[in-house]
């Protein structure tokens, strides 16, 4: 999680991050339980897009198109 921009920043300026932005990793997990083979998303949706794929790797699917 800390690849993503605002969790690192936040990480070294000690910031206080939202609980909220703890949960959006799991978000990607729609990919997994639908097998889907392509989700389309806009920028604002691309760590889960890319979170979804690194699950599907994870249970052993084909990962999406993104």
């Amino acid at each position: 999680m800390l690849e993503r921009e605002d969790f690192h920043n936040a990480s070294v300026t000690k910031s206080r991050l939202p609980c909220t932005n703890f949960y959006i990793p799991g978000a990607g997990y729609d990919s997994v339980a639908l097998e889907a083979d392509v989700e389309l998303g806009g920028t604002d949706q691309k760590f889960n897009l890319l979170v979804g794929r690194e699950l599907q790797r994870a249970y052993g699917q084909e990962s999406q198109s993104c």
